[in-house]
């Protein structure tokens, strides 16, 4: 592996093995399933060892090789509603290791955060968070919220700050 980290990704969707009928009901395909894909297989052809944990939806729980370096973990249940329960499953995947990062990827499905922050305390590395939707469009916050810039609110978020990009 020539020293390169081991990375373990957590994200709620990634790409289908295979599109069925079945999967159409779970939004197989979008761009955070994209993105992690790509990802995945950029890192692989420098030598990155990869494991990804993430939901079932409509296939098959399970492991499966993926690439040179990596693999796919799916775990929970083939349901269309409170789909969030797959974290619960996926414990296991996350406590193995070794693991040198955790990186997790957060859309709508808040689950895969608690189990980022398990998996990075288990393995003493670090954790890094990459957030795939608007906040100003998905969240609607009280008019007595506190300000969004401070101190982390929960153990696994580093700031609810946007970046600034010039």
């Amino acid at each position: 592996m020539g020293g390169m980290p081991r990375v373990l990704r957590l994200c709620s969707v990634f790409e289908p093995r295979e599109l069925t009928p079945a999967w159409v009901g779970y939004d197989p395909i979008g761009g955070m399933q994209n993105h992690l894909a790509v990802l995945t297989r950029c890192l692989d052809r420098l030598d990155v060892a990869q494991r990804v944990v993430t939901s079932r939806l409509a296939g098959p729980a399970g492991t499966v090789r993926f690439g040179a370096q990596g693999q796919v973990s799916r775990a929970g249940l083939p349901v269309p509603v409170l789909r969030q329960g797959w974290a619960l499953a996926a414990v296991r995947h996350v406590l193995g290791g070794p693991v040198e990062l955790v990186h997790v990827h957060c859309g709508e499905d808040l689950a895969v955060l608690p189990l980022a922050w398990v998996a990075a305390r288990r393995h003493g590395c670090p954790l890094v968070a990459t957030v795939h939707l608007s906040v100003r469009h998905a969240l609607h916050p009280s008019p007595r919220a506190a300000p969004c810039c401070g101190p982390p609110r929960a153990p696994w978020s580093a700031s609810c700050c946007p970046p600034r990009t010039r």
